[in-house]
């Protein structure tokens, strides 16, 4: 059976304990004179969210609403509430796209959504007060009609798998907005009054930002779901050239977790890796100039802010290998040289450095020539293994560290780069449990090799939209051309 259909195929902690917090997947909304009503259909049709219009409170009930007379809509989750000019607004899903199953939860992409002022008019507004509201409004509209906010009302998008099955049973019956890794959640401050609410918090539904493709395939008579999701973090956000580098607290630009997922029948994988902007104080302010200048901020406080960015990262990640593929000369190179001298001086025993000049080794398109990098890095991505669990909760491997890419943008360049390691622990996995033979590869498996690519290739260009306005652009090579590397477990 495949695992896509297996809805068995879950958390042990959450079939043993019972305790899984779904979120309700379907509401009426009433919109009334004086108050908003927010109706979860199901079970307890009795149960009922007000808001008054007036004095802004939120209380839940228990009794049958009255409605009479009252606009409604159909709504599929609460995104949370947002303070204008002219008061506070309600932001709702009114639709939804099914992007695929992961554990047998289903996962969700908005599709549309509606944003319900609590004012019945406007006309307490002057004219001025009026230009800016609607301009506030048509601002938060372009932000909501992006296709990259994600959401599961089963499954916590925060977090990894290995970080989900390897967590407590009462971190598993604690409502998703209190659980959430709020490096991932995007809606978090629109949801402040329900999670500061013990009665409605069940009802805060947490988004992602970022990318997640979910393919279901079938190689020599084996079926399973491949999955990437990509979460863009929401401290440092910003777009290209305006941020970059690190800030005082260690949280840097363009800060992604990017996890593949392979599931069988019997057991679920993942492997994780992450990129982020060079770690420490530099700017690239924009200018008349294609490429503006890069510049290293003179600052006492690099190693404070490095320091603090990686002993995160080796919070939630374990041990660290940052690959660096920027120039190694011009502006570039200064940069690259910073970076390495932090790397040095830390002489954190948790850290490993590889910085390989990207634009001089490649050049000509010669791509091949990346087998040079994996040579001296694939000793420790299989040291660092990947995490897999079977269908009775059994972790079977852990994942121990991750591979931190960057170059300039954290995009072109590192999406290739991220793609081959990912390539070539899909094929030691697919290998493991026998899906491929030994001496086989993705590419052997045109189906399989079409996927994998355009995934990565998707994943690239949407990441590169997020973070500066248009497509990435080596993603001709992820999703046409073969990827050559060595193939050492």
């Amino acid at each position: 059976m495949s695992i896509i259909n297996d809805l068995s195929f879950r958390s042990s902690i959450d079939n043993d304990s019972g305790h899984y917090q779904n979120i309700p997947d379907k509401y009426s909304l009433y919109s009334l004179p004086d108050s908003l009503i927010i109706q979860p259909l199901g079970p307890n049709g009795k149960e009922f969210i007000a808001i008054d219009r007036a004095h802004e409170t939120i209380q839940l009930h228990n009794t049958s609403p009255n409605v009479n007379g009252a606009r409604v809509i159909s709504i599929d989750g609460i995104i949370g509430i947002i303070n204008l000019i002219s008061g506070p607004y309600l932001i709702v899903i009114t639709s939804k796209i099914h992007v695929g199953d992961i554990n047998g939860h289903e996962i969700y992409r908005v599709k549309t959504t509606e944003i319900i002022p609590y004012a019945r008019n406007t006309s307490h507004l002057n004219e001025y007060q009026l230009k800016y509201n609607e301009k506030y409004l048509s601002m938060l509209a372009v932000v909501l009609h992006t296709e990259s906010f994600y959401f599961s009302y089963t499954y916590d998008l925060t977090h990894t798998l290995q970080r989900l099955q390897t967590s407590s049973p009462n971190f598993h019956s604690t409502p998703f907005i209190e659980r959430a890794d709020d490096r991932f959640v995007w809606n978090h401050y629109l949801l402040r009054q329900f999670s500061n609410n013990r009665s409605i918090i069940r009802f805060a539904l947490p988004l992602i930002h970022g990318f997640i493709a979910i393919s279901k395939l079938d190689i020599n008579e084996n079926s399973f779901t491949y999955g990437v999701i990509s979460r863009r973090s929401t401290y440092r956000a910003g777009t290209r050239l305006f941020i970059r580098g690190i800030d005082n607290d260690g949280k840097v630009a363009n800060f992604v977790e990017t996890e593949q997922i392979l599931q069988l029948d019997d057991v679920a994988c993942s492997y994780v890796q992450t990129r982020g902007s060079v770690p420490c104080f530099w700017s690239q302010l924009p200018n008349l100039h294609y490429k503006p200048k890069v510049t290293v901020t003179p600052s006492s406080n690099h190693m404070t802010a490095f320091r603090k960015h990686f002993e995160e990262q080796e919070c939630y990640y374990g041990r660290q290998f940052c690959i660096s593929l920027t120039n190694h000369h011009g502006a570039e190179g200064r940069l690259n040289a910073k970076y390495r001298e932090l790397y040095e001086t830390s002489e954190n025993s948790y850290l490993k450095f590889e910085d390989f000049d990207f634009h001089k080794e490649c050049a000509g398109m010669r791509y091949d020539r990346l087998s040079i990098l994996l040579a001296r890095i694939i000793a420790d991505q299989d040291d660092y293994k990947y995490f897999a669990f079977a269908k009775d909760g059994t972790v079977q491997t852990q994942q121990t560290g991750v591979f931190r890419t960057n170059c300039i943008d954290c995009l072109d360049r590192t999406n290739v780069v991220q793609t081959l390691l990912a390539k070539r622990m899909l094929e030691q996995q697919l290998q493991r449990y026998n899906i491929i033979k030994y001496n086989e590869t993705i590419d052997s498996y045109e189906h399989l090799s079409h996927h994998f690519k355009n995934i990565w290739a998707d994943n690239a260009d949407t990441i590169s939209l997020e973070y500066a306005g248009t497509g990435a652009l080596k993603t001709d090579y992820t999703r046409y051309f073969k990827i050559k590397q060595n193939r050492t477990h």
